[in-house]
């Protein structure tokens, strides 16, 4: 899976929904979520995505 994190804060809440919209579209799963990187105060808001059926070799 891959990640795109929204370390600047610029990206805002209907941002995030275009973004993840436009990868739905292309086909892919998404997932958004937060997480508290190394070094920061608050959460990290991420969108995950893959493609159905692809295997991460990572894992």
């Amino acid at each position: 899976m891959a990640r795109i994190y929204n370390l600047s804060t610029k990206l805002n809440d209907a941002d995030r929904q275009v973004m993840a919209g436009l990868l739905v579209k292309a086909g892919y799963r998404v997932y958004q979520s937060k997480e508290i990187l190394e070094g920061r105060k608050s959460n990290t808001i991420y969108i995950e995505f893959d493609l159905p059926g692809k295997e991460n070799k990572n894992e």
